[in-house]
C-alpha cells in the first residue's frame, strides 16, 4: 500500500498532484511514529510473536474495513475513510511486521546457522515482497480495488493463523537459546 498509495488516491478520483500529496502526508506520518515505540517497547516486551501477531490482525481488519468503505461510500467521506484506513493498516503493519521480521530471524535461528538463516528468511521476506508488489496493479485493474485489498486482507489472516500455530514465542529467552 505504500508503493502504490498515489495510485490508490488517483482510483478514487484525485488527480495526480492531489494524490502525490495525500500519498506523501498520509505513508510518510504512518510510517515514521509507531517505529520508535514499537522497537523500544512493544518488541522487548511482548516479543515478536505478539507483535505479528497484531500487527496481522490490524493489517487484516483495516484491510476488510478499508474494503467496506470503497463499497460504501463515496466523494469526500470516502477519501477521508481511505486515508485514516491507510493510516491505520501501515500503523499496524510497522507495529507488527516492521520491527518484529527483523528481530525474528536472529531469534529463530540457532547460532551455528544464524547468518545464513537469517539471509534466508529476509530473502523469502523480499520475494513476499516483490510478489506483493507486481500482482496489485495486475489485481487493481482486474477486479478492482476493494477486492484486492479483501484477497491480501485474507492472506493477511492466514499470516495470523500461521503465527499462532507455528512461530515459538522467544520472549524472555537468552539469544544462545
Amino acid at each position: 500500500f505504500v508503493f502504490y498509495s498515489p495510485e490508490i488516491f488517483t482510483n478514487l478520483g484525485y488527480n495526480k498532484v492531489q494524490a502525490a500529496f495525500m500519498s506523501g502526508w498520509s505513508t510518510g506520518v504512518a510510517l515514521l511514529w509507531p517505529v520508535i515505540p514499537a522497537q523500544f517497547y512493544l518488541i522487548d516486551r511482548i516479543g515478536t510473536k505478539k507483535a505479528f501477531l497484531i500487527g496481522s490482525a490490524g493489517m487484516s481488519a483495516s484491510g476488510i474495513v478499508g474494503s467496506i468503505f470503497l463499497l460504501t461510500l463515496t466523494g469526500y467521506q470516502l477519501g477521508i475513510a481511505t486515508i485514516i484506513t491507510l493510516f491505520v493498516f501501515i500503523f499496524f503493519f510497522e507495529v507488527g511486521y516492521g520491527v518484529a521480521l527483523w528481530s525474528f530471524g536472529p531469534e529463530v535461528f540457532p547460532t551455528p546457522i544464524r547468518g545464513r538463516g537469517t539471509s534466508l528468511f529476509m530473502g523469502a521476506d523480499s520475494i513476499a515482497g516483490t510478489i506483493v508488489t507486481a500482482t496489485f496493479p495486475i489485481m487493481l485493474s482486474t477486479i478492482g480495488l476493494a477486492y484486492s485489498i479483501d484477497i491480501y486482507a485474507i492472506i493477511t489472516l492466514i499470516a495470523f493463523v500461521f503465527f499462532l500455530k507455528f512461530i515459538p514465542n522467544m520472549r524472555g529467552k537468552p539469544l544462545l537459546e
